[in-house]
């Protein structure tokens, strides 16, 4: 979650009436990570199976 204010210098800083003068801004992120295994078999000629 981020929070981001934007605000006119000084005004956005006065109590009350500060709020007309500023923006807060609520950004939830969400991101996924995907990792794909794809296994294979190598015969290399010198194991056998009995």
């Amino acid at each position: 979650t981020n929070n981001n204010v934007d605000k006119v210098p000084f005004l956005g800083d006065l109590p009350y009436i500060g709020r007309a003068f500023r923006k807060d801004v609520r950004n939830n992120n969400k991101e996924e990570l995907l990792i794909f295994v794809t296994p294979k078999l190598i015969n290399d000629g010198t194991s056998r199976l009995n």
